[in-house]
């Protein structure tokens, strides 16, 4: 199931449900400075449960900052962030197991300008709502 072009993001934090009441401390918290940077997506992979994503094997340190800082502002309201090492990605398409990632591909260059609060809709279209933009 492919993602269309409008449901394209790279997640900062995914921070999961969480009570009506407490979207605006998030929204509040999430109010950081931004640094524009360049991101470039240049791993075209296949991950577990059928994902084909788009990676970037070097993200700009503007990013990693962001995400670290955000990472705190979140951490401080008791939400349960992910663990794992963060790997920036945009996912292309869901249950794609029988896909083949090229062999050859152009990198894809993404000005980012601003981040956002979004919202899962749970509908396949559109997937994502925006509740809040930073820049």
């Amino acid at each position: 199931m492919r993602y269309a072009p409008q449901d394209w993001h790279a997640t900062l934090h995914f921070i999961g449900d969480v009570a009506s009441e407490k979207v605006q401390s998030i929204a509040t918290a999430a109010a950081l400075p931004l640094q524009p940077f360049g991101l470039v997506f240049d791993q075209p992979r296949l991950w577990p449960r059928g994902l084909a994503v788009l990676c970037a094997s070097e993200p700009p340190a503007a990013l990693i900052r962001l995400h670290e800082a955000l990472g705190q502002a979140l951490g401080a309201l008791d939400l349960a962030l992910d663990p794992r090492p963060y790997v920036p990605h945009v996912t292309l398409a869901r249950r794609a197991e029988a896909a083949i990632a090229p062999r050859v591909f152009a990198p894809v260059q993404w000005p980012v300008q601003c981040f956002a609060l979004v919202l899962s809709t749970g509908l396949k279209a559109p997937r994502y709502r925006v509740l809040r933009q930073y820049r």
